[in-house]
């Protein structure tokens, strides 16, 4: 069986090792690994250089061949509902399965797989906005208050339910 990984990361800063590492600790032995780094998932699948390549390398695969995509989140595939589930489709369409390790290898082509990529798609676009709302929280509202100071020092968004209002003045973890 032809097993492609697909691996991402948003930022430069950020490594592919750890993913490709659980998904061979998870008994995936990858033909061929696909690494998109520095992009983020609200860029479409299909315009990411090396989800493009994958696909095009499971078109060009004899038909006979069995063929399979594996990934450790569904936010990997994307941070949008509708082209999560457009790239599962064109997935299935090249003959592939997909399989995300974090759901226990249910096959997202399945009856019970669409099942649960269409809910879990759902809660990615949700945590996307959330995230951008918490920035836009952090951003807007917080420095309004004379006793906060914000810490970005390690770049992450911090959260509104990160920001403890322990006695007069807040503790933010991030």
């Amino acid at each position: 069986m032809f097993t492609a990984a697909y691996l991402r990361v948003s930022t430069a800063d950020q490594s592919t090792d750890n993913q490709l590492g659980e998904l061979q600790q998870r008994g995936f032995s990858p033909t061929a690994v696909f690494k998109d780094e520095a992009v983020s998932g609200k860029t479409p699948a299909l315009e990411r250089p090396d989800f493009a390549a994958m696909v095009a390398t499971l078109e060009r695969l004899n038909g006979s061949t069995a063929k399979r995509v594996v990934t450790t989140k569904v936010d990997r595939l994307g941070r949008d509902a509708g082209d999560i589930l457009a790239t599962v489709k064109r997935l299935q369409e090249v003959g592939a399965e997909v399989i995300v390790t974090q759901l226990g290898g249910v096959d997202l082509t399945s009856p019970t797989g669409k099942l649960v990529l269409t809910t879990l798609a759902a809660v990615a676009e949700m945590e996307r906005a959330a995230e951008e709302d918490a920035l836009m929280f952090c951003y807007q509202v917080l420095p309004l208050r004379s006793h906060f100071q914000p810490c970005f020092a390690r770049k992450h968004i911090v959260l509104p339910q990160h920001v403890c209002w322990g006695g007069e003045s807040p503790t933010v973890w991030c």
